[in-house]
């Protein structure tokens, strides 16, 4: 996709219409830290930047957000197309984590899981949690949030290596706060467009234990739909722990649809039981691309069906008469 994409051209605009602090603010504007980004001037920074936006697919938000702050600057377009794949991210935060741990929303079988975990040394995944869903830290710490990691899977997808795939632009957009959200009604539109779309549902077992997370992964029906990739993530080995098995047979338990098409069906585009931060990123290296021309497949279908309500004059009852099911 570079031949659709004049880098130079678009670092020579920033170059010259934003100064070093000025990009620091364009960057802050889109949740970018620039001082994380290498080089000591202007024009490395602004390469940089340009290089940080266009692997995770975020490049038009970067000329959009330019030609906000410089509208009366003729910006370049950005013709190359970018695939956005919903991702879910089915954790607490840290309010609901400490809920579950001090025991304030009970859960019949977590008294039993936390017992055995602290005996095998994880006594402090409490900490794993943070303000929202996305900062949860499946692997602890040092390796970042899934949001870091699912980020940086995209960015390696994104690079120059994988166009011979023909592949569009890939972007993870994150829909876990509206997923949640306390409006039922937020919650319910959320869940028909994820069912209309598909999507990628990334699950911390554990967080299935606090009743609020487990009844809404639960009403949204989305596991049942072979649209939507769905990946367990264990918070510890799996073959190292009995813990495991409590979990395995909670999940089991509660979410016998996506099970089967793991342990019996063996869909590949639903892994349970990911232990270890290679393992999961060998696994979203998989699935993405997948995803990403399902995602396609059905916008073909939907500017077919657009282009044929056209031809025969957008009769009454189309959908239900030439679409049904």
């Amino acid at each position: 996709m570079n031949e659709e994409i004049d880098f130079a051209e678009l670092a020579q605009f920033l170059i010259r219409y934003f100064n070093l602090d000025e990009l620091r603010g364009l960057a802050l504007s889109l949740n970018v830290q620039l001082e994380n980004l290498s080089g000591n001037n202007l024009p490395a920074k602004v390469e940089e930047l340009i290089g940080y936006m266009y692997r995770r697919g975020r490049l038009p938000e970067l000329i959009a957000a330019a030609a906000t702050e410089r509208p009366n600057v003729n910006w370049p377009v950005i013709s190359g197309e970018v695939a956005e794949i919903p991702f879910v991210i089915v954790a607490m935060n840290q309010t609901e984590a400490e809920e579950l741990w001090q025991g304030i929303q009970l859960s019949p079988t977590f008294g039993q899981l936390q017992q055995t975990l602290q005996a095998d040394g994880y006594a402090d995944l409490v900490n794993r949690y943070g303000r929202d869903r996305e900062a949860w830290q499946p692997f602890g710490s040092p390796h970042g949030s899934i949001q870091d990691v699912i980020e940086s899977i995209i960015e390696f997808l994104n690079q120059d290596k994988f166009s011979s795939r023909r592949l569009p632009l890939l972007k993870a957009v994150f829909h876990s706060s509206s997923f949640f959200a306390t409006p039922m009604v937020t919650r319910m539109n959320t869940w028909r467009e994820l069912h209309r779309t598909g999507c990628v549902i990334v699950v911390d077992p554990i967080s299935l234990f606090h009743p609020e997370m487990a009844r809404a992964l639960l009403q949204s029906q989305l596991g049942a739909k072979s649209e939507v990739a769905m990946l367990v993530i264990s918070p510890i080995d799996p073959d190292s722990s009995p813990a495991n098995a409590l979990i395995e047979a909670q999940l089991n338990q509660q979410f016998a649809i996506p099970y089967v098409r793991f342990d019996q069906e063996l869909d590949h585009l639903c892994e349970f039981g990911i232990g270890n931060l290679r393992a999961l990123r060998r696994r979203l290296v998989a699935t993405l691309p997948e995803t990403a021309a399902l995602l396609g497949n059905q916008r073909a279908n939907r500017s077919s069906r657009d282009m044929l309500r056209q031809h025969m004059g957008n009769p009454r009852h189309f959908e239900q008469l030439i679409f049904r099911g």
